[in-house]
């Protein structure tokens, strides 16, 4: 088996809430990924190049109300005050598109959200990741799932509905696997991380509803 590990300074101080679940998902998803493909494979799904993922920046205007709302929503986090938090696609991509971590990092994402159904394409560069043998190597995704929050025991879990790694699509009857291998994964870097760890203590539902990301605190 591949063992994943994260580089340091692909932390998400910084970064607010989102970006911060955004990375959780996207190592967990990787972690998925490499499970499936097997670790030969992946080499062969792999590039020297970064792949072309869509971008979005709202501005600076559209960044500055969207990071204040998330400075609000943090407050209320460290103040243990009932609070909610909706974010669009648009608030999302533009917070990916100025996050330095990402940029550093040469991790490129693009949120869309349908319903209540989220879709995170990416390219992804492995040298944030202990595989030696695929340095300066990048591979791409996507990936399609619901969320689940259990508010007793304080967990996040996805309901996938499609993954791809490169041009390989998870067959749907791999996919509970998969999901097997990215819950622990996502859920453990969400309590590892401070803030991660404070939301989702402190939630009462987390959730994709209208096409938004909406968590709200008890």
């Amino acid at each position: 088996d591949v063992v994943a590990e994260k580089k340091r300074g692909l932390g998400c101080c910084g970064c607010g809430c989102v970006v911060l679940f955004i990375l959780a998902l996207l190592f967990a998803v990787l972690i998925g990924g490499v499970g499936y493909v097997g670790y030969k494979k992946l080499n062969s799904l792999t590039t020297s190049t970064p792949g072309t993922v869509q971008s979005y920046n709202g501005g600076d205007d559209f960044y500055r109300n969207t990071t204040q709302k998330l400075a609000d929503f943090e407050q209320a986090v460290q103040r243990h005050q009932a609070s909610t938090l909706r974010l669009n696609a648009d608030e999302i991509n533009t917070l990916i598109a100025r996050s330095p971590v990402l940029k550093e990092n040469n991790i490129r994402l693009f949120v869309t959200m349908t319903g209540d159904i989220a879709e995170v394409k990416m390219s992804i560069s492995l040298n944030n990741f202990n595989l030696s043998a695929l340095k300066d190597r990048y591979i791409q995704g996507a990936l399609s799932s619901g969320i689940d929050f259990d508010p007793q025991n304080k967990t996040l879990n996805l309901l996938i509905k499609n993954l791809q790694v490169s041009n390989d699509i998870v067959p749907k009857n791999y996919l509970p696997v998969v999901q097997s291998e990215i819950d622990p994964a996502f859920n453990q870097m969400l309590q590892n991380d401070p803030s991660g760890k404070k939301i989702l203590e402190q939630a009462k539902s987390i959730q994709i509803e209208n096409s938004e990301l909406v968590i709200e605190l008890e």
